[in-house]
């Protein structure tokens, strides 16, 4: 890989040269976007937005689309994960985690990262915003004016 010295730089900025590939140096996270939100009134539903993320070495681009979770328990709550990875024939996939009095959600897949946990409340057909959290996702955030 080439380097740069001091007087290649461009002024008034900061940046970095990779000395491995961008995944080694990234790991697993998510670049951009993939934020997983509920299909408000539309069946037990979410969508996850389009974005890219980085697995296991390697770049995934994911459009946007909307993924059907399985119904819920008729007394138990459920939490379910939603992943992105390598090992996955669509690269998004839902793990549904086990009915339970305290639900606790699945780990990831080999090859994956969490997106979200979506909390399947006992006896819902429907999600609300709520249900879904995204502070899952291993973001990477870069030095300010990156």
């Amino acid at each position: 890989m080439a380097t740069v010295n001091n007087s290649q730089r461009r002024a008034g900025g900061p940046f970095f040269v990779a000395q491995k590939p961008v995944a080694d140096v990234f790991g697993n996270h998510v670049l951009q976007g993939l934020l997983v939100r509920a299909n408000t009134g539309l069946a037990l539903a979410v969508t996850v937005e389009s974005g890219v993320a980085v697995v296991s070495g390697k770049t995934i681009f994911v459009y946007q689309e909307t993924y059907s979770l399985t119904a819920a328990h008729g007394s138990l709550d459920r939490k379910d994960l939603i992943q992105v990875g390598v090992g996955t024939r669509t690269k998004i996939s839902v793990k549904p985690g086990t009915a339970a009095a305290t639900p606790t959600a699945p780990n990831p897949d080999s090859e994956c990262i969490p997106l979200a946990i979506v909390d399947v409340v006992a006896n819902d057909t429907v999600l609300d915003y709520w249900n879904v959290n995204n502070d899952v996702r291993p973001i990477l955030v870069g030095p300010q004016n990156w």
